[in-house]
């Protein structure tokens, strides 16, 4: 079996904010870019450091999607999806799959 999840670093994604408060995927395409321009192995988005508790569902997706988008196939990323709830945990793992997370 393949390894696709080499060594290395691999930080978890903090989540840019615009002004009134939305996830500025402006600014999460440029911090992706530098990450993998100065040399990570991978990213880890929707983590606690990406504020996801502070994210509903939908954005939560859309940030991993979004992640996984701007990677462009570059570095693997693997989505958090964890919670208290164990069906929410299992939602989000399958949404997060079907976006293309590693």
């Amino acid at each position: 079996m393949e390894n696709r999840f080499p060594g290395g670093s691999w930080p978890v994604m903090l989540t840019p904010f615009t002004e009134d408060n939305k996830i500025d995927y402006d600014g999460l395409k440029e911090l992706v870019d530098w990450y993998i321009k100065n040399g990570v192995s991978g990213m880890f988005a929707v983590c606690q450091s990406s504020e996801m508790f502070y994210l509903s569902l939908d954005e939560r997706v859309k940030y991993a999607a979004k992640t996984v988008e701007f990677a462009a196939g570059r570095v693997p990323v693997i989505a958090g999806t964890g919670s208290n709830d164990t069906a929410y945990a299992r939602d989000l793992t399958r949404c997060a799959c079907a976006e293309g997370a590693d």
